[in-house]
């Protein structure tokens, strides 16, 4: 059973539960079978509204599944996906979020290696962040 705080239970394997506002929330974990039972519990700081988060690899290889990399947004401001291969020439830039990398360079695909990505973004307070790290692209 989850408890996310407040009573608000889930006994799915995987459950969602959103939270409507900022602060400090304790989620406890409490599994048991007809033997025994076990809890454990994680604080969690919620900092506004907006999510950001980029995957660390993708697979542009025609088979129809996972063919562009996207970095997973929510309620963002204007944000920048800037992509570098391993000699720092960018590779791909966008302003549109929802668009995606397809893993090409001049209508050419690249070839699987790590990559680099730069996210900028406006936060909660309208301050310009970077969120920066590794793709692999596989084919």
């Amino acid at each position: 059973m989850w408890d996310f705080d407040f009573g608000n239970t889930s006994y799915l394997d995987s459950p969602e539960f959103h939270f409507e506002k900022e602060g400090i929330y304790t989620i406890q974990l409490t599994a048991y079978n007809s033997i025994c039972y076990d809890t454990t519990s994680q604080s969690i700081l919620l900092l506004g509204s907006n999510f950001i988060w980029a995957p660390n690899a993708f697979t542009p290889n025609g088979d129809g599944t996972n063919e562009r990399y996207h970095v997973i947004y929510k309620n963002s401001k204007p944000a920048t996906l800037s992509i570098y291969n391993r000699w720092g020439e960018l590779v791909y830039r966008s302003n549109d979020l929802s668009e995606g990398w397809d893993g090409n360079y001049k209508g050419n695909p690249c070839k699987s290696d790590v990559y680099f990505y730069v996210v900028e973004y406006l936060d909660n307070q309208n301050a310009t962040k970077l969120l920066k790290g590794n793709i692999t692209l596989l084919r």
